[in-house]
């Protein structure tokens, strides 16, 4: 089992995107989306290799990986001697690729 923490810049994300549905939507939708994404990425607790490596960034010494909820990619990397995974940000579908990579870099 890993244990699964929330870098700055993802913690960061987060509160974004829970402001934003809390502002377009409501206070329930925002808790919902919230709730979603950090139960996702719980779930990287077990076999977080699984999920697949991001383009851009294979040649890292720690390549980051992603998992997806709803229209957000959940990014992370996978730190073994710490047996530990680290959500590095959350993005939306819609950015453009390249500037979901070098938010990473």
């Amino acid at each position: 089992m890993f244990k699964v923490i929330f870098g700055k810049k993802a913690r960061e994300d987060l509160q974004e995107i829970s402001s934003y549905h809390r502002k377009v939507a409501s206070p329930q939708v925002a808790n919902k989306v919230r709730k979603g994404i950090i139960d996702s990425a719980k779930k990287l607790q077990t076999f977080p290799h699984r999920k697949p490596i991001l383009a851009g960034t294979e040649d890292r010494s720690s390549p980051v990986r992603y998992t997806k909820k709803w229209s957000f990619k959940i990014l992370f990397s996978i730190f073994v001697d710490k047996k530990q995974v680290e959500i590095l940000r959350i993005k939306h579908d819609k950015e453009l690729p390249e500037k979901t990579v070098k938010s990473v870099k």
